[in-house]
């Protein structure tokens, strides 16, 4: 069989121009490592237990040219133990069915985007593994089962040992009647109900399931979109879902450039669906004439006469670059009428926000700027209550709150001066000083996603 892969591969490089595989580089010095542990510090800590981590593609930005590469990296989490006081820093990455295939067979898939169809035929016929499967989006919870996510794959699980101080993947959580489970898939701790999408790009359909802490279906609905579905995240208030159907289409000319062909149709109609599951019922808004992308959402509110939706919207985008900038606005949907506004605050249309985490009733933003993580704008609404940026720190992905002795932390990772080889946890006393807090961890860190803190109360 694997003489066979080969040999396509092979076939495949010579006629493209693309290589189809690759001989891994030089090991990188970041899988599987427990760094040394720090003693107690300063007093926020003490009563701090649990594990942060951050999700995300283990590429080198630098190197990467466009948002389809930045986004197939294989998955890896980056974090800390916090244990009485003591720190425990951990890189660890996912062993997913893909990555054992590369180890095993000593190469590596390409990223490019014109190989997927090939990969992906490949793997219908069982000869190799999904490629997509690179589980590096985001982590759920769902009742102390941890589970890493990738959109075009089902969840792996991972066990988060806080008396060793490691992480294992314990293997793929297979779903009947699903062939992809959602990177931003919710679970309502509440009711134990686990909420999903799978879009199906070619026939313009989302399939929306409701499942049991065990995986099993309770619910599930076909959704008809306009646009090819490209839908990275759902919002979720009760009852009600909300997706964005956003004007992606197919630019034809990207082909013979060897680019992503996907790009978002700036002046074609926006439609928003608003779908309650508990009656089946399907309500769709139009916003004329205008496209915008929806990553991920920050907040929903909904009363007799109006829904009201937070988010960082993309006017622009392309998934044969990365210049892309998102814009925190709300957007204000009329139930009578069907018309939706867009408000916006002209301070906030000078940043570059997205990763919203709801604190309280307000709301928590990243800021990119020259491209670096430099800071955080904390919202409510679109007013701005504080901005907390920092000059020569950037930090690596979606931060998370955690509480010590009364105060809330907002934790991350991250580093200084540009040197990714020496990093730091971070955390700024957000009810207080703004100060911030920082350890410095003795090990390399790299730009992720989305993240999770896991309490471990002692």
């Amino acid at each position: 069989m694997n003489f066979v892969i080969y040999h396509i591969l092979i076939f495949v490089s010579v006629f493209s121009g693309i290589n189809a595989f690759k001989l891994p580089p030089r090991k990188l010095p970041l899988y599987d490592k427990i760094f040394p542990k720090y003693e107690k510090r300063e007093i926020d800590l003490l009563n701090v237990n649990g594990f942060y981590g951050l999700i995300g593609p283990n590429v080198n930005i630098s190197k990467t040219n466009n948002l389809f590469e930045f986004f197939t990296g294989d998955g890896m989490i980056q974090g800390v133990f916090i244990d009485e006081g003591e720190i425990t820093p951990i890189i660890y990455k996912i062993k997913t069915e893909k990555r054992m295939f590369e180890k095993k067979n000593k190469m590596r898939f390409s990223r490019h985007f014109f190989m997927m169809p090939i990969y992906m035929a490949l793997h219908g016929m069982g000869l190799i593994p999904n490629i997509l499967g690179l589980s590096n989006t985001a982590i759920l919870n769902i009742n102390s089962r941890i589970f890493t996510l990738f959109e075009r794959d089902f969840p792996y699980e991972v066990d988060v040992d806080f008396k060793d101080k490691k992480i294992r993947t314990m293997g793929k959580q297979y779903i009947e009647n699903l062939k992809h489970f959602s990177a931003h898939s919710k679970y309502d701790k509440n009711n134990g109900l686990v909420h999903t999408i799978d879009y199906n790009v070619p026939f313009k359909r989302i399939q929306y399931s409701i499942l049991d802490e065990n995986f099993d279906h309770i619910f599930r609905e076909n959704i008809k979109c306009r646009y090819f579905p490209i839908v990275h995240d759902f919002g979720l208030y009760g009852n009600k879902s909300v997706f964005t159907d956003s004007p992606i289409c197919f630019k034809q000319n990207n082909i013979f450039l060897l680019k992503n062909p996907f790009v978002l149709d700036e002046t074609s109609n926006t439609y928003i669906n608003v779908y309650n599951s508990r009656i089946d019922k399907l309500k769709t808004y139009v916003y004329e004439n205008r496209g915008f992308y929806i990553f991920h959402y920050a907040d929903i509110k909904e009363d007799n006469r109006k829904i009201e939706i937070m988010a960082p919207i993309y006017d622009h985008l392309d998934f044969s670059s990365l210049d892309i900038e998102g814009k925190y606005r709300k957007l204000i949907i009329y139930k009578n009428t069907g018309k939706i506004e867009m408000d916006k605050n002209d301070e906030l249309e000078t940043m570059n926000l997205d990763f919203p985490i709801k604190w309280g009733q307000k709301v928590i933003l990243r800021n990119v700027e020259n491209k670096s993580i430099n800071g955080f704008v904390v919202c409510d609404g679109l007013k701005i209550e504080k901005k907390l940026f920092y000059k020569n720190i950037c930090f690596c992905g979606e931060p998370q709150l955690v509480n010590s002795e009364k105060t809330d932390y907002l934790i991350n990772i991250g580093f200084k001066n540009g040197n990714m080889d020496d990093g730091y946890l971070f955390l700024i006393d957000m009810n207080r000083s703004n100060k911030i807090h920082e350890y410095k961890l003795n090990m390399p860190v790299n730009i992720g996603f989305h993240s999770i803190f896991i309490s471990n109360e002692q």
